[in-house]
């Protein structure tokens, strides 16, 4: 579990770099940020496939259904954010989204016949807490359309680590190019359906009359969708594909493997801390005067804080309890041979 839960630390400490590096882009260079998304998945998965190398096609990952189910999901938890940010803030969806963890036990026990352990109870009262604590500041708490649209969004998360632990290719995938050209494939997916709906969204911002009859909510997203213009902008690609190769590439490397590793309800837990990841890795930036200094709520803070706790202590009881079985099969051996 130690080797899965390094992978799962190193993922979320890209995933702040790659938030920051994502706010820096958008604000700093005028990127357009889902141009940006397109464009860093992209050249994140040229990257793995170009180090893996020929010799893997035998995974066939690309004709895998898992890959494009991952895909459709990554997109559509992508857009279900984006409407629910016109309605609450970035940090309490990225807070409430956290909720995945109770989704992620739950799938466990559905699709994996893996019952919750006894340990999970503490940490789940205190994560469930701090989720009601966050929903409860919204006008209308669980009927709020933005509280449903995070919901909804966490749902997504929870089954794109389901595929990511169930995938076919994942599984028989031995090797570091292996791993290499599964994630390329993978990120290559994602990028097919990231690029399809950014000229959905620009055609659509461009026909006058779509504009002037959608709802307000629709209005709003295709205000900040890209036009055809943005598939240009120099900024846009000069930051997707640093960004891309840096941070959009290793992480998915890291996420993947940690899902194969440790299973998804343990790396949702993990998962958690990748706010306060973001938190501190937006610190580095504002420290350098690259950008400024990101508006908090504390008791968003406060909530999240809470929320996160909870999610550590069940890693930390389940790698404790596992470290436990270890220990008393390896004094059971000698046991058994006597």
């Amino acid at each position: 579990m130690e080797r899965g839960l390094i992978m799962a630390f190193g993922a979320v400490i890209l995933w702040g770099f790659l938030d920051a590096a994502s706010r820096y882009a958008v604000v700093e260079m005028a990127a357009d940020p889902w141009m940006f998304s397109c464009v860093n998945l992209f050249v994140g998965s040229m990257l793995m496939l170009l180090i893996a190398g020929r010799g893997h096609g035998r995974l066939n990952a690309l004709y895998h259904v898992h890959t494009w189910v991952f895909g459709f999901f990554r997109v559509l938890m992508t857009l279900l954010l984006v409407f629910a940010f016109t309605q609450v803030s970035a940090s309490e969806a990225n807070f409430m989204l956290r909720v995945n963890v109770i989704m992620g036990l739950i799938a466990a026990y559905l699709i994996f016949k893996r019952t919750p352990q006894k340990s999970d109870i503490p940490g789940a009262i205190l994560l469930i807490g701090g989720f009601i604590m966050l929903v409860t500041r919204q006008e209308d708490a669980f009927l709020n359309i933005a509280v449903i649209l995070v919901m909804l969004a966490a749902v997504c998360d929870t089954v794109l680590t389901v595929i990511a632990e169930s995938h076919p290719a994942s599984n028989r995938a031995s090797g570091i190019h292996a791993r290499l050209h599964y994630t390329g494939i993978i990120l290559l997916s994602s990028s097919f359906f990231f690029i399809l709906i950014a000229v959905l969204l620009a055609y659509l911002k461009e026909e006058t009359l779509i504009m002037e009859s959608a709802g307000s909510m629709l209005s709003t997203i295709l205000t900040k969708a890209p036009t055809f213009d943005s598939f240009t902008h120099t900024g846009t690609w000069i930051s997707g594909i640093a960004v891309g190769l840096a941070l959009r590439a290793p992480s998915m490397y890291l996420y993947l493997y940690a899902a194969r590793l440790l299973k998804t309800e343990s790396l949702l837990m993990a998962a958690t801390l990748a706010p306060f990841a973001t938190l501190g890795a937006e610190g580095l930036l504002v420290a350098l005067n690259l950008i400024e200094t990101p508006t908090l709520d504390m008791l968003d803070v406060t909530a999240g804080f809470i929320m996160t706790a909870g999610a550590m202590t069940m890693v930390f009881m389940r790698a404790h309890n596992a470290k436990k079985i270890t220990v008393l099969a390896q004094n059971n051996a000698p046991l058994a041979e006597e």
